[in-house]
């Protein structure tokens, strides 16, 4: 009723058009099209910039947005945080949520739908708030326990930390012992003060998945290419390496691994790179991966290619040894090496916890990032290298002439440098402690550190980077 009315485009349909709308957001508060139409309404009566169109994320993720959605995204989702606020509080939100525990006929989807939207705008301490109170009203809901403590982290607040993170660690031990897909995911566990248990049992039980939706696919096996034997008289051949990974980018992933790739002798390693993400086109990512594809035998854009295609080409190019740069990471396809395209295939740079699949057979780690007493909470087997598994090869940096370097180097002098710090309001001589990593890598002891540390210093400033 309410869209035939809205779509009539007088002024007086559009208010009752309007009243519909709300009446439909009052009894489904999750509903995406009580939510946008409601939203292109307000637009047609003047109460929004008529340019800034309602967007409908769908299977699209953040990401994927170009900069006027996210934009728009930024700017609808402060309208749905005034509706909600107006129209479910947290008051009537909690009362609405008791009434549905006692069969009333009410819903926690307006409170839920509220710790949401301000996980959305990035307000982690208010959104801690509204899933506490859920968790306090329905105790036995950890999937919302979960999102409780990751605006927790989010939002650095510190209450309960330690019987947190148990509480937590005992819900998904519990998810993934009972066939239910943990509501954790494997990142947050590798970088939470959890137990090494508890990301094993995440990545066994997505891993296993993989597994099994590859092997359900009935794909005839790849044939695997062992190094040649060395001849009577001949030379030992080069040794096929694959690296895999959507990190062939800017990021300090790609980065290390220019320098690294680049260290391969061409006499003893053929080095093959299949990219899992597409060029798109931005300088700084063009001009890094063009320095990469130049470093190496072969560089693939396997971006648009299915997972048993990318397989065969890994095969077909006669890897032996292939390394995995993303683990769990944003961007994988961990269903490549569920093919098994390789004799020897390895966990290395960007994972050091298990994968889980059964078809990876190492991981390359060090004595701090994978000691080895904890070799059990891995499916492959750990290789311990001397000193540290994160080979940097800064010196081949300065070998390699590229306009990269050129644009890294700083030519501000010092009365300009001095001006740029007025302009942020430090003092020329203030020490500045500078932390770029997203604050959930942050903890309690890390922050009384810095307290001391400022408490000593007046005149240490410390600059942190806006989550995420």
């Amino acid at each position: 009723m309410g869209l035939l009315m809205g779509a009539e485009g007088s002024a007086r349909n559009a208010i009752q058009a309007d009243r519909c709308f709300r009446a439909a957001h009052r009894l489904d508060p999750m509903h995406r099209d009580a939510v946008g139409k409601r939203y292109e309404l307000r637009q047609l009566g003047g109460r929004f910039p008529p340019n800034v169109p309602y967007v409908d994320l769908g299977d699209k993720g953040a990401e994927d947005l170009s900069g006027e959605e996210r934009r728009a995204l930024e700017h609808q989702s402060r309208y749905k945080r005034r509706l909600y606020e107006k129209y479910f509080s947290m008051e009537s939100s909690v009362k609405r949520h008791r009434q549905s525990l006692r069969g009333d006929g009410g819903d926690a989807g307006p409170l839920m739908a509220l710790g949401g939207l301000y996980t959305e705008l990035q307000e982690h301490e208010k959104a801690a708030e509204v899933y506490r109170a859920v968790t306090e009203l329905s105790p036995g809901d950890g999937a919302v326990f979960v999102k409780f403590v990751e605006s927790q982290v989010k939002g650095c607040v510190f209450e309960g930390w330690g019987a947190n993170f148990e509480r937590l660690a005992s819900i998904v031990l519990s998810q993934a012992a009972n066939g239910v897909e943990p509501s954790l995911g494997p990142i947050p566990a590798t970088v939470y003060p959890l137990p090494p248990r508890v990301a094993l049992a995440i990545c066994r039980f997505l891993g296993e998945r993989v597994h099994a939706e590859t092997a359900a696919l009935n794909h005839p096996p790849l044939p695997l290419h062992w190094p040649a034997p060395k001849g009577w008289g001949g030379a030992i051949p080069p040794l096929n390496i694959g690296y895999v990974t959507s990190h062939f980018t800017s990021s300090s992933i790609g980065r290390e691994m220019l320098f690294l790739i680049a260290s391969h002798g061409p006499k003893r390693f053929k080095v093959h790179c299949y990219a899992l993400n597409s060029d798109d086109g931005s300088w700084l990512q063009h001009t890094w991966r063009q320095a990469i594809a130049k470093v190496c035998h072969n560089f693939v854009d396997a971006s648009r290619l299915s997972d048993r295609r990318a397989a065969e080409l890994v095969n077909e190019h006669g890897v032996t040894v292939l390394l995995n740069l993303n683990g769990w990471s944003g961007g994988h396809r961990q269903a490549i090496l569920a093919e098994r395209p390789a004799p020897v295939q390895v966990n290395y740079k960007n994972w050091v916890a298990s994968s889980g699949i059964p078809q990876l057979h190492f991981n390359v780690g060090d004595r701090v990032a994978t000691p080895p007493e904890l070799a059990g909470d891995f499916t492959e087997g750990v290789v311990l290298v001397p000193n540290s598994y994160f080979v940097s090869g800064h010196r081949y940096q300065y070998k390699l002439d590229n306009p990269i370097q050129a644009a890294a180097v700083s030519t501000a002098s010092a009365e300009e440098r001095a001006a740029q710090r007025a302009a942020h309001g430090l003092p020329p001589a203030a020490f500045l402690l500078g932390n770029f990593n997203s604050l959930d890598k942050l903890e309690p002891r890390v922050w009384r550190l810095w307290e001391g540390a400022a408490r000593g210093h007046p005149s240490l400033t410390v600059w942190l980077q806006k989550y995420p």
